[in-house]
């Protein structure tokens, strides 16, 4: 401590060098603290991934990452600004005293080990991390995740009896994809379980006032796709001119809007700017109606299907028998 004293009180410049190595030194441990996060990020990214059925692990999986990345951000930025703080005031210190100059040389070593870990870091870890990022396909789920609740909650905790105003998530799906099959071709025999279930759902059974449903639509405007999940307000009967041209045989009323047909509905409205074509089904017929939109991905298939079923995996065609 004495020695530290002397130092300041014989040489007036000794507080700027005090700045300048311990910007150096700050330096040097924020880009080591950097490479440690960024060797835990991918550490776990490259481990397993938790299902969209898997809610609370997902959120898990997801704030941990995005943590590791936040941290490793913030260590890279202070690195970099103590960086500029050392060089700055070591090159106007060098300028103002030349007896300084052995001094600067520990402040330079300091900020050249500190380069170096930098470098090495993101050229070994941080490259390695976005590779993975964007080649792992498992990692795609991430983008759904602010879809999803947080905690294992029951869907009707997440309802309300609001508008299409009110839904859930948005899907960007262009009218090139929309044409072009995003899934591959059902065999026979699944397009005959299909066709039976879509037909059974649509004409063959009928929702109740109160049940959980999920709605779907085409914004006739924006050109993307919506979905919410919500409660049927209303079950009427359909009056025997809409049967001639409309399947089912009830009208549905949901988040304000009509539907016509069964458990699986479609919108009975006229095509607007607001709802170009619309899509409701009742929480144990989603898989019907998410498995007939062949534009939908499998990830987006899954996560409308969180929607209204949480923590329950969408059920292949082959096991629709069984349920």
């Amino acid at each position: 401590m004495d020695i530290l004293l002397k130092f300041v009180t014989d040489n007036p410049l000794a507080y700027q060098f005090i700045v300048c190595i311990s910007a150096a030194s700050i330096a040097w441990l924020g880009m080591i603290f950097y490479t440690m996060r960024v060797k835990s990020l991918l550490k776990l990214l490259v481990g397993p991934v938790p299902k969209l059925s898997e809610n609370v692990q997902l959120h898990k999986f997801e704030n941990e990452r995005r943590t590791l990345r936040e941290k490793a951000d913030g260590s890279a930025i202070l690195g970099g600004f103590c960086t500029l703080i050392c060089v700055g005031l070591g090159s106007w210190i060098y300028k103002n005293e030349d007896a300084f100059s052995y001094l600067l040389v520990v402040a330079g070593t300091i900020q050249i080990l500190a380069l170096a870990q930098v470098t090495f870091g993101i050229m070994r870890y941080g490259s390695e991390t976005e590779r993975i990022a964007t080649q792992r396909s498992e990692l795609g789920v991430l983008k759904y995740v602010k879809y999803l609740p947080e905690g294992d909650v029951k869907v009707g905790d997440k309802l309300f009896w609001g508008s299409l105003d009110d839904h859930s998530c948005i899907f960007r799906i262009g009218k090139a994809e929309a044409l072009t099959m995003i899934c591959g071709p059902l065999s026979l025999e699944e397009n005959s379980a299909l066709s039976d279930a879509q037909w059974q759902a649509t004409n063959e059974e009928r929702p109740q006032a109160g049940d959980l449903a999920l709605v779907m639509w085409r914004d006739g405007k924006g050109k993307t796709i919506k979905a919410m999940a919500t409660k049927i307000t209303a079950v009427r009967e359909a009056q025997a001119e809409t049967l001639m041209n409309r399947p089912g045989k009830v009208i549905i009323t949901a988040a304000g809007e009509k539907f016509c047909g069964g458990k699986l509905a479609y919108f009975y409205g006229a095509p607007n700017e607001r709802i170009e074509r619309g899509w409701l089904c009742t929480a144990d017929r989603a898989h019907v109606l998410l498995t007939s939109l062949r534009w939908l991905d499998d990830e987006q298939r899954e996560v409308c299907y969180q929607l209204i079923n949480p923590g329950q995996s969408f059920p292949p065609i082959s096991d629709w028998s069984q349920g």
